[in-house]
């Protein structure tokens, strides 16, 4: 008969049996590990993910670069004696979402084309019209003649006479638009008489066959030049025929 107080062998031995299947499940591996993605599997960029995402996660071991596939819900669990760094868990991208990838622009081969040349037509500018100069007018005034008996002419009256004056061809003429002098005599009491004028370029002769009583008065246009001015003394009278008469010139404006 058995003592109460001794084991069997083979209780021992179920114990021991036991005491190893609890440290199997609180730990596994040993050495390198397989890279199936299986428990305790190496993992990362080199070795691959984990399989089934749902169960294992791929860590780093605590105090060591190595990944393995840690069960996500032990956080105690071991895998080869160290637990999971949970802090550096290696991101899986998601199965079936696809990298977009840049699609290369294509570089035109095609030639850019070289506009023709433009060629520019000069344009001539218009010659400027000179400006005319303007023609200088000649100035129409007018030359009085007053024809008076001397002192020894005791007579009132005159029936004929001549005068003869000379003038600067430089300030004018007596022809005046280029026609023979246009001149004419009145009396003192206003009698008019035709006077037969000459202008031989610088001198003027004037003459009357009528009657007339002093003073008389031949009047006769004279065209200046224009920027000159003839002046009084610019006409010198002569009377002849007889000589007993006084003349004296006075120009005037008309």
């Amino acid at each position: 008969m058995r003592s109460r107080g001794t084991a069997t062998p083979v209780v021992v031995a179920l114990l021991v049996l036991a005491t190893l299947s609890g440290a199997a499940f609180i730990s596994c591996g040993g050495g390198g590990g397989g890279s199936n993605g299986g428990l305790c599997d190496q993992c990362g960029d080199t070795d691959g993910p984990c399989v089934d995402l749902t169960k294992f996660t791929c860590f780093r071991k605590l105090g060591s670069a190595q990944r393995r596939c840690f069960p996500n819900d032990d956080p105690s669990f071991e895998c080869d004696g160290a637990r999971a760094n949970r802090s550096t868990m290696t991101p899986t991208p998601t199965p079936g979402t696809p990298t977009a990838s840049k699609t290369p622009t294509p570089t035109s081969t095609v030639p850019t084309p070289t506009p023709p040349a433009t060629t520019q037509t000069a344009t001539l500018s218009p010659t400027p019209t000179p400006t005319p100069t303007a023609t200088a007018t000649p100035t129409t005034v007018q030359v009085e003649f007053d024809v008076d008996p001397t002192s020894d002419n005791p007579n009132d009256t005159v029936d004929q006479f001549t005068v003869t004056a000379t003038y600067p061809t430089e300030k004018g003429t007596f022809k005046v638009n280029g026609a023979a002098p246009q001149c004419t005599a009145l009396d003192t009491n206003d009698k008019t008489a035709p006077v037969t004028a000459t202008d031989s370029g610088g001198t003027l002769t004037l003459s009357v066959n009528t009657t007339l009583e002093f003073t008389i008065v031949i009047t006769c246009p004279f065209a200046q030049q224009a920027g000159v001015e003839l002046m009084d003394e610019d006409v010198q009278p002569t009377p002849s025929d007889p000589a007993n008469l006084e003349v004296t010139a006075t120009v005037t404006t008309l």
